[in-house]
């Protein structure tokens, strides 16, 4: 929804209203690279960019449930960097049990 009010200088438009990412923006070259409103070198803006489109890739392919538990307990929107650890962690428990279970038994005497 857009508004324009007497009293203010500018359009407001609802954040729900912007388009969504594709990474066709990426290869714009008017382009002026921002984070947190500080103007960035190219390359920097750039890796932010498709670092921020893989985490929203990434988390629109979890149930939601888990998406909101990851959002809640990663740091700094590092989210595939937080699941990968989580995911390494789950394998190396998993593997330990395997090869306890595997493990042949001591013969007793």
């Amino acid at each position: 929804m857009n508004a324009r009010f007497d009293n203010t200088d500018s359009d407001w438009q609802d954040p729900d209203d912007a388009p969504e990412l594709t990474g066709d923006e990426i290869d714009r070259q008017d382009a002026v690279w921002r984070i947190g409103g500080a103007v960035v070198a190219e390359d920097q803006g750039k890796a932010a960019f498709r670092s921020e489109l893989c985490s929203q890739m990434l988390l629109d392919a979890l149930d939601a449930d888990v998406a909101d538990w990851v959002r809640r307990k990663a740091s700094a929107h590092d989210y595939p960097s937080f699941i990968n650890s989580a995911l390494r962690e789950w394998m190396r428990r998993q593997n330990d049990a395997a090869e306890r279970h595997a493990a042949p038994s001591a013969p007793k005497a």
